[in-house]
């Protein structure tokens, strides 16, 4: 009688588990979710000025804006090189590299970004330039890499670096099924122990469990 009833629950609980599965399409599923932080990235933006006309009056100025990614004490990136007067139409992209110096200053070397490749370009060079907005710092500007070149003065204004917080995101994979899930890592043991794909209620091992209980 025993093993006829036992037969009967096995019976139960097959039919339970070949419910059409239109039944439970909707049904909550454990997923995998996985969250990635960025790491931390260092910015710095600056102005520089330099005289436009004379070299030594900062009446009338050339400005070159950037913006840079800080790694360690090296610097990379962009700006725009304008004039403190909208009507010459001075607008050139630039592009920067530099590093940040043991005593505070800063060098760069930046260029023309249309030609920034180029080792005959036209560059703007400073060696240990104080940021604080005020210091007029002796400059070049250069006709190539190794010149000649011409002496000038920059101020560099603006200065600002800023660490910005890596941004985290948080994704989810969809399974519509444990099945599902274990094929897509190729099967294996590991992958049949978890929960991936199966209803957020239900327990692993549901045949097994319900014959123990009895």
């Amino acid at each position: 009688m025993r093993k006829r009833s036992k037969l009967i629950l096995v019976g139960g609980v097959l039919a339970a588990l070949a419910v059409p599965s239109v039944a439970s399409a909707n049904v909550e599923r454990c997923q995998v979710t996985s969250t990635v932080t960025a790491p931390s990235v260092t910015t710095a933006t600056f102005t520089a000025q330099e005289p436009r006309g004379t070299k030594t009056e900062f009446n009338s100025l050339w400005l070159s804006k950037f913006e840079v990614t800080v790694t360690g004490d090296t610097f990379e990136g962009v700006g725009k090189l304008t004039a403190d007067d909208s009507t010459l139409g001075i607008d050139v992209p630039l592009t920067i590299k530099g590093t940040l110096n043991p005593d505070g200053t800063i060098s760069y070397v930046a260029k023309p970004a249309a030609s920034a490749d180029d080792p005959n370009s036209v560059a703007w060079v400073l060696d240990h330039g104080k940021t604080d907005g005020t210091t007029i710092n002796p400059a070049q500007t250069r006709n190539t890499d190794e010149g000649p070149s011409v002496g000038t003065n920059v101020r560099i204004v603006d200065w600002n670096k800023v660490t910005k917080l890596g941004e985290t995101t948080t994704t989810t994979t969809e399974y519509k099924n444990h099945g599902e899930y274990v094929s897509s890592l190729g099967g294996g043991k590991v992958a049949a122990q978890e929960c991936v794909g199966m209803p957020s209620n239900s327990t692993q091992g549901t045949l097994s469990t319900l014959l123990s209980k009895k």
